[in-house]
């Protein structure tokens, strides 16, 4: 009897550290860069240059921090979260992510995760969020599978609306 309680107990505190290990591994993001952060190498680095000083002049503009990422897998974890996670991390939008937004794009998934400072909810929100990746992003990753054109036009899609709002 005393064996099999001192097995459930290691059994348990076994699960109990699996389950950690995986919400540590979940936690962890790639080092921040700059604005555009590709580590699924889905830009030339010629695209990355121009889009870095577009995403720091629209900073200079509009006092809004856009960043770009694009991860090669989410490890299986729901991309709302890792994205809400990255700004946490990351501080996007200078500190508190009021000020800023992540624009993550996960390769292997073909999917989009935004996550809006408060401050910017008042001029783009989910709905508009959604509207633009179904006209500008995806449509580029599925007629032509270059990730780089939804990228690009969604990002801008997402500026030209903040600076028109503002």
């Amino acid at each position: 009897m005393r064996i099999r309680k001192c097995l459930l107990i290691l059994f348990s505190l076994l699960i109990v550290g699996m389950t950690m290990s995986v919400e540590c591994l979940a936690q962890e993001y790639p080092k921040r860069i700059g604005y555009v952060n590709d580590y699924a190498w889905t830009l030339k680095p010629e695209e990355r240059q121009i889009l870095e000083k577009e995403l720091k002049d629209f900073n200079g503009r509009t006092g809004f921090e856009l960043v770009v990422v694009t991860v090669p897998n989410l490890r299986e974890t729901e991309i709302g979260a890792y994205t809400s996670g990255l700004a946490k991390k990351w501080e996007v939008g200078f500190g508190n992510n009021v000020r800023g937004m992540v624009f993550l794009m996960a390769t292997a998934e073909r999917s989009v995760g935004v996550q809006v400072g408060t401050d910017l909810e008042q001029l783009i929100n989910n709905s508009l969020i959604n509207q633009i990746a179904v006209r500008d992003i995806f449509p580029q990753f599925k007629s032509c599978g270059i990730m780089s054109k939804g990228i690009f036009d969604g990002v801008h899609s997402i500026m030209r609306v903040i600076e028109k709002k503002k």
